[in-house]
């Protein structure tokens, strides 16, 4: 095992990480909008049925 292997392979790890760390970040940010806009519709839908069976006998 070399100066140089073990410098790579903390190079790799490094950058897996980073790599990892961004994915991360970008699912949370893609994640968030939906979430808000699932929860939204799910609001809504509520709401219409809430409506519907009030207004039924």
């Amino acid at each position: 095992m070399s100066i140089d292997s073990v410098l790579s392979a903390i190079a790799t790890i490094g950058v897996c990480g980073a790599i990892e760390r961004t994915v991360s970040v970008m699912l949370v940010l893609l994640a968030s909008p939906l979430l808000a806009s699932v929860s939204r519709a799910r609001s809504a839908c509520n709401a219409s049925y809430v409506g519907r069976s009030s207004k039924s006998p």
